[in-house]
């Protein structure tokens, strides 16, 4: 089981007993440390400003909980979780995939960044009277002397093949992290692995400040990385503190973490922890690679088994240490040495000096004394262990590799002993000018060479340094090393040749003359030169104490801290010039204090409430318009800070990390998001009423400052966890500004108008500067033609770009403002002005349509063709097509269709974009009638009536068909006596002919004379037809009307007046198809057949 980040926080669990119990599986979130780390140092009576405004007095080790705090407070949404650290990894590297599908998709359209051209401007090295920015870690490999590598706080991993002469930066293509050890194989020195984050930046609660994705490695050296199978979630509170390689086999490898000790034997491939516990340290015994030791708080470990189990050896290790660091020696294998530090309850002081001449199997107190007490800041170490020390923050042990009785310790300074650790000398102070070597504060590692006797190479918060005469001198091998964790930067408006920057662990730093120099020391914050003097500069350090000078940096007074305000500040306080009256200056810290040279006094502007600590305040160029806010919301005025306004940010995420304002229109406002969220930047043209999120594009990560380039097309810059991103109205899109400068956190854009340089302030890769995009482009896009941007298949549009470009550029590779675009797609152009500047449309998006294609039916032979009789009827069937209308070839529009004529027929299906899909013809072929049946029967009475062959049948008695009598012969009943019988010889598709009636009698049947015809005209007909006929005398007429199937449609009465009968009968009602016309008049009887077409 992990254990907890409280008890990472705490390092107390010998002397809280308790919070063994709390260990869960989930870590506490930011809320839960950041409360009980108060708590804490609270109760303990270790000081500093709490988050509720509690004043307590400040003490060693809270500014690196306060770091830590600043960090993540801004980055952390509502709930307090921390984020996956390989976000940024994996969210860049989603980024430029993205960027290449979105390459691919625009083809020729490729809207190509502006040449940035970023270049490092320092410090590179140590600023004068500073330091270059924090080394955790030095590494040599023992076969190749000359080989130097550093893994910094948050600026990676640096290699030096000189001894330290130069520098280069390794680890730039992985964005934002901090290395806190490295290793390499003595066989193979290209092989490297790198243990990411900044395991000790916090101090005491062990979660890194910079990014950790875990272990790391490569296999050339450094050019390229590749994450192992050690990997975590910061939630998980995991930090690596050593990482070891085997000297037997370098696939073994053991991390020591906050966790656990992890060991792989693939080379990293797979990992298991092999032993519990937070720990700080790991060695090999020399000469020994079956054995190892460890340390976590105050217990030592040790294993016999090349790490693969471990034993505890607590016996002489006082109950009071909180941290230990370990060293071995050639000299002499089976020692182990053992420098302690107190924990945080008590003190974080020197806790004693142990040795074990036996493997660690026994120790003894070689030096049990606390004075001097040789981690502190004093020179003769006469520092109380009172809870002002940060032995939890820089804990060092080095011992010479030819004389196991020369050791240097590392706190805030460096003590030797020449004696084996009975007494100690200080050997440099972080104080130049003081009779010693001069070494910058906090000795995070210390490496005795192997090769060399006399020589120790020492990291600290101000970089690399080296003793080649066992500590007589020290020189500065930072030199080359551009690692500055900077928080703001500053430049004055008239000389582009000055900045100043306020960084971590090392102050504030000036560029003059082509110089760096620290002006002021402690912690850099924000720092600003007056807008019209550059004489008049300002600069700060934690919790909001400003500071001024009138001679251009080469002194500061201080103007306004806590002592004044009575009020809670943030880490990194916010202040202001006003721009419209630069003797006027604001200032956040729970409230707005403003500074007016009538009084030549600081006042309450604002009575805000809910926001704690300030964290950002922006003015707009007349002074009138102050957008000031913190994680928690935003106040507005738009009265010099007379008046303020809560606003509501209803769906943007609380993490505001910066605000710019339009140079001539306070309307226009620009907001930056500092979580992981899509949601990015906002723009709001009603002075922060309503916004609108303008992130697309960027990729999911922290944005952490803005600026707004006077005299663009709206052209705006964002700082963000990776690098630096543009958008105008040219570009419509945010576009990567990288060219040159690392992977690396920005913290501070500024723009330099007189020397057309956007300037980046990095945490962790000191100061960088590139050119301005200098273009004016307008607005690009693309309208289609009739806004049609669906078109069917075999059919066009045509998409015109906005005129008034010098050339373009389409997706296409076509070259002129139009195209006709045939196929569906995405498209989109570039086009470049006069002066060469390009903008780009967004992309449109063309699609074609396509019909479905019906398949017809008709009553037989399937879906391409069917016969029918002469004149009947046939239904055509084009089947369901839910979201269709029909169009037939006879100009019908429902599904279905009866047709009676021979011929083709098509239907085409219509979509809602009008798209047709036609079928395939259907034939409709005559069939053949079947020959005129003829019936027979002998003379007797009622016998058998026959029909003539065919292929079915069906019989009539006086017109009506006579259920069941459908085969070749037919039984006419006695009832039928006088009656008219016909029969229907049917083929098999369904076209039949009528016989002559025929009589059924005493004598026999008779067929009707076929000299009395009935003539049927027009036939077939579409609306009526006119019956014509002789009749043998004057009594009435029937006529029946039946279909094909033998059901009786109609019935008319008629009442002759001659014996010539002819009338009209109506079919108009009718539906298409065959009817047979049954006419009764007497003892006569007609039968013929009508078609209704």
């Amino acid at each position: 089981m992990n254990k907890t980040l409280l008890q990472a926080l705490l390092i107390v669990l010998c002397f809280v007993p308790t919070l063994q119990a709390q260990q869960k599986e989930t870590a506490p979130n930011f809320f839960e440390i950041q409360k009980r780390a108060y708590d804490y140092f609270n109760q303990n009576n270790i000081k500093l400003k709490s988050p509720d405004g509690k004043e307590l007095p400040e003490a060693g080790g809270t500014a690196q909980f306060k770091r830590w705090e600043w960090f993540w407070q801004q980055r952390i949404g509502p709930d307090g979780q921390f984020p996956d650290p390989m976000v940024i990894y994996n969210a860049t590297a989603k980024y430029k995939e993205d960027q290449l599908r979105r390459i691919k998709k625009r083809g020729d359209a490729v809207l190509s960044p502006a040449d940035a051209n970023w270049k490092q401007i320092g410090p590179i090295g140590a600023a004068n009277g500073g330091g270059a920015g924090r080394v955790n870690r030095i590494h040599v490999n023992t076969d190749f002397p000359d080989v130097i590598w550093a893994g910094t706080a948050a600026g990676g991993a640096w290699k030096s093949a000189d001894k330290g002469a130069t520098w280069t930066p390794k680890s730039d293509g992985i964005p934002s992290i901090g290395v806190t050890d490295i290793a390499t194989t003595i066989t193979n020195p290209d092989l490297v692995y790198i243990a990411t984050g900044d395991g000790y930046g916090s101090g005491n609660i062990q979660v890194p400040i910079s990014y950790s994705i875990g272990v790391m490695s490569s296999n050339d050296g450094g050019t390229t990385w590749s994450p192992t199978g050690l990997t975590w979630k910061t939630s998980n509170a995991n930090t690596i503190t050593r990482l070891l390689i085997s000297p037997a086999d370098p696939l073994i490898l053991h991390a020591g973490t906050d966790g656990g000790i992890y060991r792989t034997t693939n080379g990293g491939l797979t990992w298991t922890m092999v032993q519990s516990g937070d720990f700080d340290d790991m060695e090999y015994k020399p000469g020994d690679p079956t054995t190892m030791y460890a340390c976590a708080g105050r217990t030592i470990y040790r294993s016999i088994n090349s790490g693969a189990s471990w034993q505890a050896l607590t016996a002489g290790i006082p109950t009071n240490i909180g941290r230990i660091a370990l060293a071995v020696t050639m000299a002499n294998p089976d020692m182990v040495y053992a420098l302690c530090a107190r924990g945080y309850s008590n003190g974080s002081g020197f806790g004693g000096f142990y040795t074990s001449a036996n493997s660690g199997t026994n120790w003894i107190a070689t030096y049990p004394k606390v004075t001097p007490n040789i981690l502190g800041r004093e020179l003769d170490g006469s520092d109380d262990n009172d809870g002002t020390q940060q032995g939890m923050y820089d804990l060092s042990l080095a011992v010479s590799s030819t004389d196991p009785k020369i050791i240097y310790a590392g706190g805030i300074n460096i003590w030797k002993s020449v004696n084996g650790g009975t007494s100690w000398t200080s050997n440099t102070h972080w104080i130049p000018g003081n009779g010693k070597p001069y070494v910058h504060a906090d000795i995070h590692d210390i490496v005795a060479s192997e090769n060399i006797a006399t020589e120790f190479i020492a990291a600290s918060d101000g970089g690399v340094f080296r003793t080649t005469n066992n500590g007589s001198s020290w020189t500065d091998l930072s030199k080359g090393l551009g690692i500055m964790q900077f928080y703001r930067i500053s430049s004055p408006a008239s000389d582009p040749n000055i900045v100043i920057g306020g960084a971590q662990d090392n102050g504030t730093n000036r560029l003059k003359n082509g110089q760096w120099v620290q002006v002021a020391g402690g912690d850099g914050m924000k720092c600003l030169f007056d807008p019209g003097n550059p004489n008049i500069v300002y600069s700060s350090v934690q919790y909001g104490s400003i500071q001024k000078s009138t001679n251009g940096g080469n002194s500061f007074q201080p103007i306004l801290t806590r002592g004044t305000t009575q009020e809670n500040a943030a880490w990194v306080t916010p202040y202001a010039v006003d721009p419209a009256k630069t003797s006027v200056l604001y200032a956040g810290y729970t409230n707005i204090w403003k500074y007016e040279p009538s009084t030549s006094k600081w006042s309450k502007s604002s009575t805000f409430s809910g926001l704690g600590s300030l964290t950002h305040l922006t003015l707009s160029t007349d002074g009138k318009t102050i957008f000031a806010g913190s994680q928690r919301g935003m106040y507005r005025s738009k009265t010099g800070a007379t008046t303020w306004e809560k606003l509501t940010l209803t769906g943007i995420p609380t993490n505001i990390s910066a605000v710019v304002i339009h140079p001539t229109n306070p309307n226009r406002v620009w907001l930056t998001i500092s979580d992981y969220s899509a949601k990015k930047v906002y723009a709001s043209e009603d002075a922060g009423t309503s916004w609108s999120d303008i992130s697309d594009g960027l990729p999911s990560i922290p944005v952490n400052c803005i600026v707004y380039q006077t005299n663009s097309p709206d052209r705006v810059y964002v700082g963000t966890e990776a690098g630096v991103y543009y958008m105008d109205n040219g570009t419509g899109q945010w576009v990567p500004y990288n060219d040159g400068l690392p992977n690396v956190i920005v913290n501070d854009l500024e723009i330099h108008y007189s020397s057309g340089k956007l300037r980046a302030g990095t945490f962790g890769r000191g100061l960088w500067e590139g050119n301005l995009v200098d273009c004016n482009s307008k607005p690009l896009s693309v309208t289609a033609k009739d806004s049609k941007v669906t078109f069917c298949e075999g059919d066009s549009t045509v998409l015109t770009a906005t005129a008034g470009f010098a050339s373009y550029k389409w997706s296409t590779g076509a070259t002129t403002p139009s195209i006709t675009v045939k196929t569906a797609g995405d498209y989109s152009v570039v086009a470049t002005d006069v002066n060469g500047c390009p903008s780009a449309s967004q992309t449109t998006t063309i699609s074609t349509a396509t019909s479905k294609i019906a398949l017809i039916r008709g009553n037989r032979n399937g879906f391409t063709d069917s016969l029918t009789c002469e004149g009947a009827p046939i239904q055509l069937d084009a089947g369901i097509a839910i979201g269709y209308s029909y169009k037939w070839s006879t100009g019908d529009t429902t599904r279905r269709i009866t047709v009676t004529a021979p011929g083709i027929y098509t239907v085409s299906l219509v979509n809602t974009a009008g798209c047709l899909g036609v079928s395939l013809p259907f034939t409709v072929k005559p069939d053949a009638v079947p020959a005129k049946p003829i019936i027979t029967s002998s003379t007797s009475i009622y016998d058998s009536l026959v029909s003539s062959a065919a292929a079915k049948y069906q019989w009539y008695l006086d017109g009506v068909a006579i259920t069941g009598a459908t085969t070749q012969k037919y039984n006419p009943p006695q009832s039928s006596n006088g009656k008219k019988v016909t029969v229907a010889a049917i083929n098999t598709g369904g076209c039949f002919t009528m016989s002559a009636p025929v009589t059924v009698g005493a004598s026999g049947v008779e067929e009707e004379s076929s000299a009395i015809k009935m003539n049927v005209f027009p036939n077939p007909t579409s609306n009526s037809t006119t019956l014509e006929l002789m009749l043998q005398t004057i009594a009435p007429v029937t006529v029946e009307i039946t279909a094909s199937n033998g059901a009786q449609v109609q019935t008319l009465e008629f009442m002759p007046d001659a014996l010539k009968f002819s009338e009209q009968i109506s079919l108009k009602e009718f539906a298409v198809g065959a009817y047979i016309v049954t006419v009764k008049c007497g003892s006569q009887t007609w039968v013929q057949k009508v078609v209704k077409e």
